[in-house]
């Protein structure tokens, strides 16, 4: 699998991840600190792993 493809499927998983725990977080009231907590530690973990993955 050519590198652009791969990291363009792992962007979207990331998104989709992020993006749905941040739909829980909106729709839900007592769920929303947690969602909220969950999605910035993954997007976080994201970022980290772009950066190792890529840059280093």
């Amino acid at each position: 699998m050519p590198p652009g493809v791969r990291l363009i499927l792992i962007l979207a998983v990331a998104l989709l991840t992020v993006g749905l725990l941040i739909y829980g977080a909106v729709k839900s009231k007592q769920m929303r600190v947690p969602f909220t907590i969950l999605a910035i530690f993954l997007a976080i973990i994201y970022i980290v792993s772009f950066i190792v993955l890529f840059v280093l």
